[in-house]
């Protein structure tokens, strides 16, 4: 740590003096041969301050750590004995913790796969980039993507829950339902593919089911939101409005739009499915927050 903010310090002075010097000579109105120094030094100058702008410095090692321990399940087996392309592969999830465009990720992630030395590595890069992929709008790269990634290592379970979402998006539920369920035989205690389950069968019409892995999923996290959109929707669906209405309330009190999900159950109160889109969640977002801290995709 004393050694970065030993370098930092030099490059902040060595900048100001540079800057103090080019300013200077302007000033003074300098002879042929100072203009060419003071021209040069500006040229320099430019360049340095160019290259900080495209390219980012770093993140510090404590962040570094951070981006560690949030991915820590997919990074298992991945570079462990190959530390510059782990903390290049740490760097390079650091976007998604910054929002950074998913293009960029993307080639810092691609970038490494060549360096790849086991299935598993290969199957992880393939997941990040399959990721950047969706995030880009690219469904068909991604399902490419994920497919390869699958291939390279079965045992990624997000892999499988993703390919899902990309599959029910296309209304093709059946190949949905099967990563969906994959993916729950590799990761059994995830609240969040429990609630991926719930949502298909509310948009396949199995409204029982779709009570039976929401309540499995609030059995892990008791505040999650979609888990509840599900229940209220379900019972909707089966025209319990009391029920429909108990849980559309809970949804308002976790901080969703109420004129959303009143929008919601009241269509399907009336038997209107339209609301329901096989290309969107089932839940509906929260209201607007600040920006946050991290990526809570799979």
């Amino acid at each position: 740590m004393k050694r970065t903010w030993l370098i930092r310090t030099l490059l902040f002075l060595l900048e100001a003096i540079l800057i103090l010097y080019t300013v200077g000579g302007l000033i003074t109105t300098p002879e042929p041969d100072s203009a060419l120094i003071v021209f040069l030094v500006m040229i320099l100058l430019c360049g340095y301050f160019i290259y900080r702008s495209f390219v980012p410095p770093r993140p510090a090692k404590a962040i570094l750590a951070r981006v560690e321990k949030t991915y820590a399940a997919y990074l298992t087996g991945v570079f462990e004995n190959a530390p510059r392309e782990r903390t290049a592969l740490l760097a390079a999830l650091y976007g998604f913790f910054v929002q950074a465009k998913p293009a960029a990720i993307r080639a810092r992630v691609e970038k490494l796969m060549p360096k790849a030395g086991t299935p598993r590595e290969a199957s992880i890069l393939d997941f990040f980039a399959a990721r950047c992929a969706t995030m880009d709008g690219k469904s068909e790269e991604a399902e490419t993507l994920y497919l390869r990634a699958i291939a390279e290592d079965a045992t990624v379970s997000s892999a499988h829950a993703n390919l899902g979402v990309i599959y029910q998006s296309r209304g093709e539920y059946g190949k949905a339902e099967e990563c969906f369920k994959t993916a729950l035989s590799l990761d059994e205690g995830n609240a969040v593919k429990h609630n991926n389950l719930a949502n298909l069968y509310v948009l396949m019409g199995r409204s029982e089911d779709a009570r039976r892995e929401a309540r499995i999923a609030l059995s892990k996290n008791d505040r999650m939101l979609d888990a509840y959109v599900v229940l209220a929707l379900s019972y909707a669906m089966d025209k319990n409005k009391s029920e429909a209405n108990r849980y559309a309330r809970k949804c308002v009190d976790l901080g969703m739009e109420e004129a959303q999900i009143d929008r919601l159950v009241s269509a399907l109160l009336r038997g209107d499915r339209s609301v329901l889109s096989p290309g969107e969640k089932v839940s509906t977002t929260k209201k607007k927050e600040k920006k946050p801290k991290i990526s809570t995709d799979e």
